[in-house]
């Protein structure tokens, strides 16, 4: 009796040495996946099955993070080349108005141009505009980096979008009226009530109203906003019957990177104008779209949520 009981313990000792020795080895394959991670964030995957069920838990999430961590180091490493690419794009784009700059200002040294008064004045307005682009061009970075970084707070509050695009209309109508040519408005006589954040509705109204002044003379050179509700949304439309843009180049449009071959973007805006506008708009849970037949309409439009419990 005693030997069978000792050939049952020892069994039993070897079986349970074998399991503890097979959970050994399954736990050392986590940890060394984990040593691994730190290295490399594409490691081979755990091919774990235990009768624990725990181990296959854990076997389980250690492959999840694998997966995540993988993810987040190919977002970094696409962040980085966004970010090399922006800085190249951008240090390009400074280069152009600083030359001009040093250029106009070194020929206002000339005795002729000095003793020119009308020669001068147009050069100093010249050098004005250049200054103005790359002070605009800088507060586009500057901007830009903020929303990426997620240093600018939305904070949402009702809005009346009929009253914010008259303001803005007010800001810019000498532009309009240099050109001859008042914008089309229609607005809805009962305001239109949104909730948003009305510094980030102003900015975005502001790029697009400056973007069809800029661009839109071509044409019948005819300019107008739009605005309208439908359903839980209102929307807005800027457009003119301006150049337009190339078919091909509309979906990259709201690229950060982009720039177009077509004079509808300025060197002064380095594509970052409606990539800021965009990122603003969706923010807000909004939506924007473009439309383009040259010299026929060229039309952006965006969407946000309206207040309708105010509305009513």
């Amino acid at each position: 009796m005693t030997d069978i009981l000792l050939v049952i313990v020892s069994v039993v000792g070897v079986a349970l040495a074998i399991y503890i020795g097979v959970i050994h080895r399954q736990l050392q394959q986590m940890v060394q996946m984990l040593d691994r991670l730190q290295r490399d964030p594409q490691p081979a995957y755990l091919h774990i099955r235990s009768r624990i069920s725990v181990i296959n838990r854990l076997a389980g999430q250690l492959n999840l993070l694998r997966d995540r961590i993988y993810l987040f180091h190919n977002q970094a490493m696409q962040l980085e080349k966004t970010q090399r690419q922006v800085m190249t794009h951008i240090a390009h784009d400074l280069r152009t108005p600083l030359t001009s700059l040093s250029g106009y200002a070194e020929m206002l040294k000339n005795p002729k141009v000095i003793q020119d008064p009308e020669l001068s004045g147009k050069y100093r307005d010249i050098i004005f505009d250049k200054a103005r682009a790359l002070t605009q061009l800088l507060g586009n970075f500057f901007e830009w980096t903020r929303l990426e970084s997620g240093d600018i707070q939305i904070h949402f509050q009702q809005v009346n979008l009929t009253a914010k695009i008259e303001e803005c209309i007010v800001q810019v109508i000498d532009q309009f009226e240099k050109w001859g040519i008042p914008p089309e408005l229609e607005l809805p006589a009962a305001p239109v009530l949104v909730q948003a954040d009305p510094v980030s509705v102003e900015r975005i109204l502001s790029n697009l109203i400056s973007n069809t002044i800029r661009y839109g003379h071509g044409g019948e050179g005819r300019h107008g906003i739009r605005l309208w509700a439908e359903r839980n949304q209102a929307w807005v439309e800027v457009w003119d019957t301006g150049e337009g843009i190339p078919a091909d180049e509309l979906p990259l449009l709201f690229d950060r990177l982009y720039q177009a071959s077509a004079s509808r973007h300025s060197p002064a805006g380095s594509g970052l104008g409606l990539a800021i506008t965009k990122k603003l708009v969706e923010k807000q849970h909004g939506q924007i779209r473009v439309e383009s037949t040259p010299y026929v309409r060229t039309s952006f439009k965006f969407c946000l949520e309206r207040d309708l419990g105010k509305e009513e």
